[in-house]
């Protein structure tokens, strides 16, 4: 992660504040406001109040170059992740690593005191952890699974994780069977592919070879302290403890991603040991945020539209929106057929609320243009589709919770009404319905004049 923030001050993406501030909302405020007037830099905050040892980091997942290629621009950043995730590469153990630089014991270890975790939001429960990624085992087979989920540091070395989303779900479930605790690591700190790799939905594959792969560099691991897994060697903090799959205790307030307060029961866990850098950075997201919306729509629509160009051939492009509660779809139309099909391939899945399909002439990319053809290609007596009882997202207030066991994964989904809209043109109204357009020859041209080398419409 330092060499990322290294990379962002040379890039003159990064803000230093040099006051004291509190990790209470206090940082969640600097942080709403950098987003609200959209300025697209780094912070780190070099003095925290309470916490003489350790600096502050957020607002660094700014645009997808920065985070995921920082060594060379990428063209196509599709292309890209198909290259590179179909060749995984095993990370390699190593000895030590600076991650272990400070051990603090299990027995009287106060994480409230150790960790600067933020309070987000006013009626939050209290301190989240929102930017580590939790490493575990499957108890049967050993395969190693990772995930981003919330964390609530509750007193002294107690902590809940709400765990809706596999790999983990499932690793819960099993040790539930077996009747025994799920060993867990947290970590802090650490590089941008690698957490994005962590959101990647991939619950049957290594995630740390997949990061290893994107990178096309291997991230050093070290064995834990006390637990039998292996983590990342030059993370900031690592926190080793064990998840008890038959106690659960209310978790929340907390401000979710969804931009509502939401409670639910989630895991205990008890953390026996924590190690740091002597000079850690708490690395930091802050919820309901355009970071969130760039690290989860990027990572689910890499790897769908890898899936679908093998399954449906007309799909062009795949953009998603509010936290992929929102999916846009760009066809190339040749039946109407082809529409209702990928209306009901992706409302059947978890989380997806609404899906809007559109022509090849939609820029999937600008909310302009994708309210340009809801408003004049759709027929609103002919072209929506309601699709009731399907699974939902856990953190969507409107829904109601229920559990939905398949053979791929275990989670807490909800069941929900959908929405899917039909927005392209007619078959039969192509000329109607013809967008207009500058000349194509004139619009390459002048983008090579202007340096303009990306983007899908001129």
């Amino acid at each position: 992660m330092r060499e990322w923030v290294e990379f962002l001050r040379e890039k003159g993406r990064l803000i230093s504040l040099k006051d004291e501030i509190s990790p209470q909302w206090e940082i969640s405020a600097v942080l709403k406001i950098f987003q609200k007037r959209q300025i697209k830099k780094g912070v780190l905050f070099e003095r925290i109040k309470g916490y003489e040892a350790y600096r502050i980091v957020g607002h660094l997942f700014l645009e997808e170059d920065y985070f995921l290629s920082p060594e060379s621009g990428i063209e196509d950043i599709s292309d890209w992740y198909e290259k590179r995730r179909g060749k995984p590469i095993p990370p390699v153990l190593v000895k030590w690593g600076p991650v272990k630089e400070v051990r603090i014991n299990g027995k009287g270890l106060e994480l409230k005191k150790e960790i600067p975790a933020l309070v987000h939001h006013e009626e939050d429960a209290g301190p989240y952890l929102t930017a580590s990624v939790v490493i575990a085992k499957d108890p049967e087979t050993g395969r190693r699974g990772m995930g981003i989920h919330r964390i609530q540091i509750v007193e002294e070395n107690r902590i809940r994780i709400f765990i809706a989303n596999p790999p983990l779900s499932l690793f819960v479930k099993k040790a539930e069977e077996l009747k025994k605790p799920l060993e867990i690591a947290i970590i802090n700190g650490l590089d941008p592919i690698t957490i994005f790799s962590a959101i990647l939905p991939l619950p049957e594959e290594d995630k740390l070879a997949i990061a290893d792969a994107l990178r096309n560099k291997t991230i050093p691991l070290v064995e834990a302290e006390i637990i039998e897994l292996q983590i990342p060697a030059e993370g900031e903090i690592a926190l080793e403890g064990l998840l008890y799959p038959d106690k659960k205790e209310i978790d929340g307030p907390f401000g979710e991603n969804t931009g509502y307060y939401f409670t639910n029961e989630s895991y205990v866990s008890i953390i026996k040991t924590l190690t740091r850098r002597k000079d850690p950075i708490y690395h930091v997201i802050l919820p309901f945020s355009s970071e969130v919306e760039n690290l989860i729509n990027l990572a689910w629509e890499v790897e769908e539209f890898k899936k679908l160009k093998n399954k449906f051939n007309f799909v062009k492009k795949v953009k998603f929106y509010q936290t992929r509660m929102l999916a846009v779809i760009q066809i190339q139309k040749e039946s109407e057929e082809q529409v209702s099909l990928i209306i009901d391939y992706f409302l059947n899945q978890p989380i997806i609320k609404g899906v809007i399909v559109v022509d090849e002439d939609v820029n999937v990319n600008d909310l302009n243009e994708i309210f340009w053809a809801l408003m004049t290609r759709v027929n609103f007596e002919k072209s929506i589709f309601l699709r009731r009882e399907k699974p939902g997202c856990p953190i969507d207030p409107t829904a109601k919770i229920y559990y939905r066991e398949e053979s791929q994964f275990y989670g807490l989904y909800p069941k929900t009404t959908k929405i899917g809209i039909n927005a392209t043109k007619p078959l039969d109204g192509k000329e109607r319905f013809k967008k207009v357009e500058v000349p194509l020859s004139v619009a390459k041209r002048l983008k090579g004049v202007l340096g303009i080398d990306r983007g899908n419409n001129f």
